[in-house]
């Protein structure tokens, strides 16, 4: 609440998660119209996660519950990839009055990834390697619920600044951003996301999100199936299937795609390590260079390339 206090102050539009079962949301929503109530000029919505529900009466119950709580504040539902047949719940939620759909959040439960839960523990996958299963997902939902409905649709899971404008041409009417600001801090990574979806939009000659949106793709990003088996490569197995990720032997690389890249410098001021460095010889191709002694594969420079230049080097053993 003093999070919430300190955000209507300095009258930021805010969308607030409410919790999981009926009597949490209805008791959450109760005490935080309580707060907003003083503060008609900010704009507030509601966010409903449906993570773990799969009976459809619980899933139409917490809908409901939600929405009838959350008036006037419009109410968002947010569907997940591993939690069932997620088009299906995107369907309950518009149709029990949603105002629309986020999604998918993260993947997983995977094995701890990252090593900072205990050994046994499951964590979830974010960030770029998601993204394309973020976008098939983006693009079902709003071409079958949303779009049908003229309900908006909120991505979240794996927008970075290579790939935010691929989002709109999906059908995204915004995108929500976690993990990639996490990496590269707020200030840094908003300066990132707007520079890049202003490049990409000058590329393509200055359309509109809303022009983005007018031509949305009929065409499928990825299959859902073979990039569920790529994660399976990518990260480590599942959680139930082992206790620790202790079993890595090597770091993973990147590597930049000279034909892409075209030296604009980003990736030098996103690497903390300073691993990277632009080669401007007259006699080579001007592209940005990786020293693999010094990258971590902390993957900061691959979300920060605006044109998809760099990708890992070998996806068996990226971490």
């Amino acid at each position: 609440f003093k999070l919430l206090t300190e955000a209507l102050q300095n009258n930021r539009p805010l969308l607030i998660s409410v919790g999981y079962e009926v009597d949490e949301i209805k008791r959450t929503i109760h005490e935080i119209k309580e707060v907003v109530k003083d503060h008609p000029e900010c704009p507030v919505a509601f966010e409903l996660s449906l993570h773990h529900a799969q009976d459809k009466s619980v899933v139409v119950n917490r809908i409901k519950a939600a929405v009838e709580a959350a008036e006037p504040h419009p109410l968002y539902v947010k569907i997940s990839y591993y939690g069932g047949d997620y088009l299906n719940i995107a369907r309950l939620a518009v149709e029990n009055g949603a105002a629309g759909i986020i999604g998918i959040n993260s993947l997983g439960p995977f094995e701890d990834i990252n090593n900072i839960l205990a050994p046994g523990q499951s964590g979830w996958l974010s960030g770029q390697e998601i993204a394309n299963t973020s976008l098939e997902i983006a693009r079902q939902v709003v071409d079958s619920v949303c779009g049908p409905a003229n309900k908006h649709y909120i991505a979240v899971g794996g927008v970075d600044a290579g790939n935010i404008w691929r989002y709109f041409q999906v059908g995204a009417n915004a995108v929500a951003v976690c993990t990639y600001l996490m990496n590269l801090g707020i200030e840094c990574g908003l300066t990132k996301l707007k520079q890049a979806l202003r490049i990409a939009l000058k590329e393509k000659g200055n359309p509109t999100v809303a022009d983005l949106r007018k031509n949305i793709s009929q065409e499928p990003i990825a299959d859902l199936a073979e990039e569920q088996e790529r994660l399976n490569r990518v990260v480590p197995q599942f959680a139930s299937n082992t206790d620790s990720v202790d079993h890595l032997d090597s770091p993973a690389h990147v590597e930049v795609n000279s034909e892409k890249c075209t030296a604009c410098g980003v990736c030098v001021d996103a690497c903390p390590e300073g691993a990277i460095s632009i080669q401007r010889d007259a006699a080579e191709p001007i592209a940005a260079q990786i020293s693999e002694e010094i990258c971590e594969a902390c993957g900061s420079c691959l979300v920060a390339c605006a044109r998809n230049a760099i990708d890992w080097k070998d996806e068996s053993s990226v971490i």
